[in-house]
């Protein structure tokens, strides 16, 4: 990252991603036989996994690097922002248009539609971006209610970025031995075992446990990603009104990611337990509105604990997210066969967002650890 620069991490994402996607149905077309299909089909997603799994470092460091400075009551509306391009793109517009696509035109045309679409972004992402701001700062940078958070430093916001681009550092493992590192990274890991889990298994669990049609679902899950959507620029407007109200940054963080993981581990609980389609509607619906405080809570973190090491920390919690990924669906199976049902699936997922916001609560903190010399002296 350090070396080439989140801009072009990111453009390589695209390129490969979306080239395999594209590529797939015509990879697809070669095979003799249903196996080789499949088995093609399997390396070209392949591919594409190994291209997707530098995107949240970049992701990351992008923000850092350009979001308003730590503390800026102006940081939580440009941090949903970002987080509501995505999605809007993969909840909302994709979910809209596959559907359709595939019925009209075919299942091939839906990459076709996506990878090409994804290569014409590219093509803007490589002309426009920039790895970080030259000449834009936004007003907010200097605001003087910035001096009401709980910050020890106050960082430019893009302390740091000009010497990470041009040289090369070894990443400062020392950090990952700090409680307030180690409890931001399980809030990751939590929080995307808890995203494959609703995201693979709220469908089967309409279809299977409750005796839904296809379309019968997609009619309760319809406003799953509107909910989300429009209550994430609420969550960030309190945010703002709070930090400049003088409510310390670190409390906020700690009392949204609390009240995150309780919100949505009960809803999603519920969901498991009642036995009729509009009230499993109801509660996952519900565990929606929840959603959008971990962008106020350790999703924020992610961003400046680890300092000028962003792009490590996010890949070690990405990388245990898509552990979780590849694990949900077996344990799942196991699960549905053992008990008859998904209900402890989803405690398991609530009782690791909880454990999560506890820790998050005790240990969390929102600047870098080696910004503290006494904890330099210490680990010296």
């Amino acid at each position: 990252m350090v070396r080439i620069g989140a801009k072009k991490v990111i453009g390589l994402n695209l390129l490969g991603t979306c080239g395999a996607y594209l590529a797939l149905p015509f990879v697809a077309s070669l095979g003799s036989s249903t196996a080789a299909q499949v088995r093609l089909m399997a390396a070209c997603l392949a591919i594409a996994g190994f291209f997707q799994s530098p995107l949240v470092a970049g992701q990351k460091t992008m923000q850092r690097n350009w979001l308003p400075k730590l503390g800026s009551p102006s940081r939580p509306i440009h941090h949903k922002l970002v987080s509501l391009g995505e999605l809007f793109g993969q909840g909302i517009l994709a979910n809209t248009l596959t559907p359709w696509i595939a019925s009209t035109f075919g299942w091939r045309a839906v990459n076709v539609a996506m990878g090409g679409g994804g290569l014409a972004c590219l093509a803007v992402w490589m002309a426009f971006a920039k790895n970080e701001p030259t000449r834009w700062k936004h007003p907010d940078d200097d605001s003087k209610v910035i001096e009401k958070s709980d910050l020890r430093t106050s960082p430019d916001r893009t302390a740091g970025s000009k010497a990470s681009t041009t040289t090369a550092r070894k990443t400062d493992w020392r950090l990952f031995r700090h409680p307030a590192i180690l409890a931001t990274l399980w809030c990751k890991v939590a929080e995307g075992n808890f995203f494959y889990v609703t995201g693979q298994w709220t469908y089967p669990y309409f279809v299977e446990q409750l005796n839904c049609t296809p379309m019968q679902t997609a009619g309760y899950l319809a406003w799953f990603m509107p909910i989300q959507f429009t209550s994430g620029f609420v969550a960030a407007a309190a945010e703002a009104a709070l930090l400049k109200s003088g409510v310390r940054l670190i409390r906020i963080r700690k009392c949204a990611q609390l009240l995150c993981a309780s919100w949505r581990s009960a809803a999603l609980i519920v969901f498991g337990v009642v036995r009729t389609p509009l009230a499993a509607a109801i509660a996952i619906n519900i565990e929606a509105l929840g959603q959008c405080l971990h962008h106020s809570g350790y999703s924020a973190n992610m961003i400046e604990v680890a300092g000028a090491d962003t792009a490590t920390l996010n890949a070690i919690g990405n990388t245990g997210a898509q552990i979780c990924g590849m694990a949900v669906p077996v344990l799942g199976v196991w699960l549905r066969q053992h008990f008859g049902s998904f209900t402890p699936l989803f405690v398991l997922a609530s009782a690791g967002q909880i454990i999560g916001a506890v820790l998050f609560a005790l240990f969390g903190r929102v600047t870098c650890p080696s910004d503290d010399p006494d904890w330099n002296r210490k680990t010296n």
